[in-house]
């Protein structure tokens, strides 16, 4: 299957790689997407200060209270859970929203619908046929 935003893929056809990226798309397109949350982490943590600023300000309570949520949530021995959640809910969601916004391929929202499809049709496949 072909996907029309192929630019990834020509760039490791530039440096060698251009079998690997058209035998694995999505792996091209999660290192993309990794790149990208690396990139913003470096630069959202760049400008850290003691006296924080509007944005970073905004950023500080959204993230504690979502972590103050999830402690609610799981106790406090959860707390030690939450970059880890964190982090796998960043790579979802962006990644999803690339494939909603840009197209950029379909290949990396695809990993979490496969998983869900699957668990729901093993489950209705199990369900017991009712009588007729």
């Amino acid at each position: 299957m072909e996907h029309p935003y192929l630019f990834f893929v020509k760039i490791f056809e530039a440096i060698g790689l251009g079998h690997f990226a058209h035998t694995y798309p999505h792996v091209v397109y999660s290192w993309v997407l990794m790149a990208i949350l690396i990139i913003a982490g470096a630069i959202a943590t760049k400008t850290i200060s003691m006296i924080p600023g509007k944005a970073q300000n905004l950023f500080e309570v959204i993230v504690l209270g979502i972590e103050e949520f999830m402690v609610e949530t799981a106790g406090e021995e959860a707390r030690w859970l939450f970059p880890l959640a964190a982090t796998i809910f960043l790579y979802i969601f962006i990644g999803n929203r690339l494939q909603q916004r840009f197209s950029v391929s379909k290949y990396v929202a695809s990993i979490t619908r496969t998983s869900a499809s699957r668990a729901t049709s093993n489950r209705l496949s199990v369900l017991p046929e009712s009588p007729t």
